[in-house]
């Protein structure tokens, strides 16, 4: 993988999964330990959160990535092959 545009959102993506782990990691936690929730309301608001973490994630993925064109030297090869 040599595309630089797939090396950023490559990390980009790998990002985001950290912070929807994390995220549903520490909800999961906290409803075990402090906050009185059903355990299928648990599961709800667990379908909810992932899934709402990788919309935002799509939503603001092209303005990440016309940020990045726009601060790398005039030189750097950023094709249009980095799909998501």
């Amino acid at each position: 993988m040599n595309n630089p545009n797939d090396q950023i959102n490559k990390a980009a993506w790998t990002l985001a999964e950290g912070i929807k782990d994390t995220v549903i990691a520490n909800v999961t936690a906290a409803v075990r330990t402090s906050l009185k929730i059903e355990a299928t309301e648990v599961v709800k608001l667990l379908s909810i959160i992932g899934p709402s973490i990788e919309e935002g994630f799509h939503r603001g993925a092209k303005v990440f990535e016309r940020t990045v064109k726009s601060v790398l030297p005039a030189d750097t090869k950023l094709g249009k092959s980095g799909k998501r």
